[in-house]
Formats: C-alpha cells, sequence, structure tokens
C-alpha cells in the first residue's frame, strides 16, 4: 500500500444506507486530533480486490475540532447542522456533521467512503486582480 493506515480513527461503518435523514459514516476517535486533518472521498469498490476508486467531486473536509479519544464522529450525507452531543442513552461525547449533499449516496453497497489525512499542503499566493479587457 502507497499511504500509511490511520490509526486515530476507526471506521465504524456506514449505517441506514438510502434513507434520507438517516444514512451516515460512523468514526471514532482512537487518538487526540484536530478534525481539519481529515476528509472522506466517496470511491467505487473493486470487487475483485480491496481497492477504491474515488468518485470525481465528491469529498467532505471537515471543520477544525480538538477531539479526545472515544468521541464518536457522525458525518450524516444530508444537509443539517453540525453539533456536539452525547450518544442517546451514555455519557459517550459524539460531534454530528453533515455533508449537506441532497440525495443519499450510499444506496448501492459498491459505494464506499475513503477516509484520507491530509499532512501537508502548498497554498498559492493570491493573485493581484488585473483588468478584464472584453471584446
Amino acid at each position: 500500500m502507497i499511504f500509511p493506515d490511520i490509526i486515530e480513527l476507526l471506521l465504524l461503518g456506514v449505517y441506514d444506507r438510502g434513507i434520507p435523514n438517516q444514512e451516515r459514516i460512523v468514526l471514532k476517535v482512537q487518538e487526540r486530533l484536530n478534525t481539519a486533518q481529515y476528509g472522506v472521498l466517496l470511491s467505487i469498490s473493486d470487487l475483485n480486490s480491496t481497492a477504491a476508486r474515488p468518485i470525481w467531486d465528491n469529498c467532505f473536509n471537515f471543520t477544525e475540532h480538538i477531539v479526545d479519544p472515544g468521541m464518536i464522529l457522525f458525518i450524516y450525507t444530508g444537509p443539517g447542522s453540525e453539533r456536539r452531543t452525547t450518544i442517546a442513552g451514555t455519557q459517550i461525547p459524539a460531534h454530528v456533521f453533515h455533508w449537506g449533499k441532497k440525495l443519499t449516496v450510499f444506496a448501492s453497497t459498491l459505494i464506499t467512503p475513503i477516509i484520507f489525512k491530509v499532512e501537508s499542503i502548498i497554498v498559492a499566493p493570491v493573485p493581484i486582480n488585473r483588468t478584464q479587457l472584453n471584446e
């Protein structure tokens, strides 16, 4: 494999596939981390291997939060408001994120999430505005 495993997050699964307002990815935090370093890509599973091919233009980026081991992260695929909460009937902390998709995305079991971690980046400098000439 060309990428190291992400050990600080555990992918618990995709739940309620294809059900509007319930479909979600669930992760468990294993080590203290900043969620802004992570994201999710939608991909198509290769039935003949463990490989998955990312689907063009389907990326979720977490907002910045410091989270501790034991916290559960919910990523609902539909619209909604981000919030901190606890798992119903427990004291287990959770953070709820919403992707904002208008339709469910995991109805097909061939669609799977890829969790990624951003280690380093280059940001282009802000360009100087130039007068735009038209014919």
